[in-house]
């Protein structure tokens, strides 16, 4: 219940009684809703804010979602959200296909930034020579008239060596007709 004290003070504090009468009734503290200034009067510290590189919404916000303190919501650095956003640039300029967030996520993962600029999708830095090795003489067998099926055969059953896999003949008997 508010008292005509309770009215007085608000009004010194640059709060309307509409103003605060609405603020009880949408829940708010006493004690907030007293001394929490009217979005209006927060026009000189705007200024401030924005010198701070916050913006009015940020402002907004940080003091009426956030519950912060004015002066702690004008002043406060922004947090940079994307500080690995200069380096995926450069990997993506280069021809790497790979979104923001999922290079970030091979850094957390311990990868180096090298790693993670030039690793394509879908290796890891343990298997990318590997991997990369596979693919070129897959490529070669498919131009020595070897099948995808074929190449990948005669290394994972047979045991064969890539380039062996890759340039050696298919047997006459094998072949399809």
């Amino acid at each position: 219940m508010l008292t005509i004290k309770d009215i007085k003070q608000a009004e010194k504090n640059g709060i309307t009684e509409t103003a605060l009468r609405s603020r009880i009734y949408h829940g708010w503290s006493k004690e907030k809703a007293l001394t929490s200034p009217m979005r209006k009067t927060l026009d000189k510290y705007y200024e401030i804010a924005e010198k701070n590189g916050i913006s009015k919404q940020l402002v907004r916000t940080r003091i009426y979602q956030h519950g912060w303190p004015l002066e702690k919501a004008i002043t406060r650095p922004k947090q940079k959200t994307k500080i690995y956003s200069e380096e995926h640039e450069k990997a993506v300029k280069n021809g790497l296909n790979i979104t923001y967030q999922n290079f970030v996520n091979r850094i957390k993962k311990g990868w180096t930034i090298e790693e993670a600029s030039t690793t394509p999708r879908g290796l890891t830095p343990e298997n990318k020579d590997r991997v990369l090795e596979y693919r070129k003489y897959k490529n070669i067998a498919l131009s020595n008239g070897i099948s995808a099926n074929t190449y990948s055969a005669r290394i994972r059953s047979y045991g064969w060596d890539p380039e062996r896999a890759a340039t050696e003949p298919i047997n006459e008997q094998y072949k399809e007709k």
